[in-house]
């Protein structure tokens, strides 16, 4: 008997209870990178096949910025909403709860293809469907990579148990699965260890040769997926990122302290964040250290303490460890230590390691069995209403980033995020108050957000005509950038223009024997160094203050620079 024949009914209750208790998150709008993806990103409008594929780094985002981010499955999903429900976001939303319902029953139907009893299949999905920690793939539209690329796992592996033991038409269809989750998010590479993992697990014996082919077809895939990413992303020169901490061995203790966290969060999913601090998870105490892999080791343990009785406990603990490896930092340091839906595709193994234990460890029949119902149930139940909670703060930008605020109050991200919330609202008064705290808890550190802050706050003061504290504000940004790099050219430009404007402004009150004046001079040259006017002023205010040393030199090095005006040539004769 087939397996849908003898469970597909099984599953599809399942992706129905999912989809109804999940109707939540269909009121909620575009919040955070929404508005980067999908609603200013235009390049979705008319967007054609190939371009999806070989210019999907540049596609991805709105803004003409390119990113390391090749996921063009993504974008095509995007794109057709767009055009079916333009920016109506429940249109989104309904997607991504049908890609979660979808996986929901291909979890109940793996597990049951590879021989576990329906009780233990079922709850795992349950678990995974109602586990807050899978808010943030679900509930936040630009969460879909993660839904995709696991719908293209789970269906590869079943299609894989089917073409193991023959079926050789089935291995071209398994190896197009394989395809289409590799597409939708770079997580999807675990997807060969994933099928290796499971050979040691189904209740049939493979044939030979098939499950060879099978491992072989799937290596290819995945090669040329590799292949063509890095071909499309060498347009972009993407660098990569330094190890958190400065050295490989502090770097470890991050992971280490990122992957204890995660394994917490699936324990107890408690409190959830959007942004993750990466000073939270700095190594500087060894018993939090230890902690974390003591928390990293339990699964190990728990499954090596049940194997005797069931096998496959190993099969959870294992699915864990290998699907959470592309989010480990222990290969590539990535933007955060951790994030939410990078639990996605490894939760199912955790959870079904959990449901394994307690299907051992408590009795099937008498009393034990009541309370073994009794305490699903109840794990059920508060999956559900914390799911529901958490729903709600992903409903708007303001909801999140309040949120947010109040499980970090001095998260830089978080404070910007509201602060930017606050200012679409019309909320400028508490919109300022949110950016100065930004500047105030974060001047020593001085993340992305500390320069951010103040361009907002000197957009402010100039919209309030207090020029100088603007002009002070967008002096120390140009210069911050300029040394360090911008993490936005755009806004860099617009901050050297504005400076520029502010410094004439200065410049026109100020007398040419004063010594500020030849400051405000020699900064004009630092931001519009091919204007000859501004040599010619600095030359004639050094002049004015008998500085014709400096004065001289200024004529050289204009000349070097290939500047040429009548002005420069008087001053020339007179210096020489």
């Amino acid at each position: 008997m087939s397996l849908l024949r003898r469970d597909g009914w099984l599953g599809a209750v399942l992706a129905f209870v999912t989809l109804l208790l999940w109707l939540p998150a269909w009121g909620g709008g575009f919040v955070y990178d929404d508005h980067r993806f999908i609603v200013a990103n235009d390049h979705l409008l008319g967007l054609d096949w190939v371009s999806t594929f070989t210019r999907a780094d540049a596609i991805s985002s709105a803004y003409d910025q390119k990113t390391d981010i090749y996921r063009p499955l993504r974008t095509l999903s995007y794109a057709a909403d767009r055009a079916f429900f333009e920016l109506e976001p429940a249109g989104y939303h309904l997607a991504n709860l049908i890609w979660h319902a979808l996986n929901v029953a291909l979890v109940f139907w793996l597990l049951r293809a590879l021989g576990l009893g329906r009780a233990i299949a079922a709850v795992t999905g349950l678990l995974f469907a109602f586990h807050p920690v899978q808010v943030e793939a679900v509930a936040w539209i630009s969460g879909r990579a993660d839904l995709m690329a696991t719908s293209g796992v789970l269906l590869t592996l079943i299609l894989a148990g089917r073409a193991r033991r023959g079926a050789r038409h089935l291995l071209w269809v398994t190896g197009l699965a394989g395809a289409f989750a590799l597409l939708a998010k770079e997580s999807a590479l675990v997807l060969v260890p994933l099928v290796v993992l499971l050979e040691a697990f189904w209740p049939r014996r493979a044939r030979s040769r098939s499950r060879w082919l099978l491992v072989l077809g799937l290596s290819v895939v995945t090669a040329a997926y590799w292949i063509l990413r890095q071909q499309v992303l060498a347009s972009e020169t993407v660098s990569q990122r330094p190890w958190f901490g400065g050295d490989w061995l502090t770097h470890l203790g991050y992971a280490i302290n990122g992957l204890g966290r995660y394994v917490q969060l699936l324990v107890w999913p408690h409190p959830l964040a959007t942004s993750y601090p990466t000073a939270d998870f700095a190594p500087t105490s060894v018993p939090r250290l230890l902690g974390s892999l003591v928390c990293l080791s339990a699964p190990i343990l728990l499954a090596a303490g049940i194997a005797r009785r069931e096998r496959r406990a190993w099969l959870g603990c294992l699915w864990f460890l290998i699907a959470l490896a592309p989010v480990s930092q222990l290969a590539v340091a990535l933007q955060s230590v951790i994030n939410e839906r990078s639990l996605y595709l490894p939760s199912i193994g955790l959870l079904l390691l959990g449901v394994t234990a307690m299907a051992r460890l408590l009795p099937r029949r008498g009393p034990a069995s009541a309370s073994r119902a009794a305490l699903a149930g109840l794990i059920l139940g508060l999956g559900v209403a914390l799911v529901w909670s958490r729903i709600a703060d992903w409903r708007t930008d303001r909801a999140l980033w309040e949120a947010e605020v109040r499980v970090h109050p001095d998260n830089p991200a978080a404070l910007f995020g509201l602060a930017t919330a606050l200012q679409k609202e019309g909320e400028s008064k508490a919109a300022t108050a949110r950016l100065e705290q930004i500047v105030e808890c974060s001047e020593t550190s001085r993340p992305p957000q500390y320069y951010f802050a103040l361009y907002e706050l000197a957009h402010a003061d100039v919209v309030a005509q207090r020029f100088e504290e603007a002009r002070l504000r967008y002096l120390e940004i140009y210069r911050a950038w300029k040394r360090f790099g911008t993490p936005d050219p755009g806004v860099a430009r617009e901050v050297r223009e504005r400076l520029a404007r502010l410094t004439e402004r200065w410049l026109a009150g100020l007398d040419d024997s004063s010594r500020t004046g030849l400051e405000a001079s020699r900064l004009m040259i630092e931001l519009e160094p091919e204007r000859a006017s501004h040599w010619e002023g600095a030359i004639r205010r050094s002049v004015a203050q008998d500085l014709r040393g400096g004065a001289l030199d200024l004529v050289l090095e204009a000349e070097r620079r290939g500047l040429s005006s009548p002005g420069l040539q008087r001053w020339s004769a007179i210096l020489r």
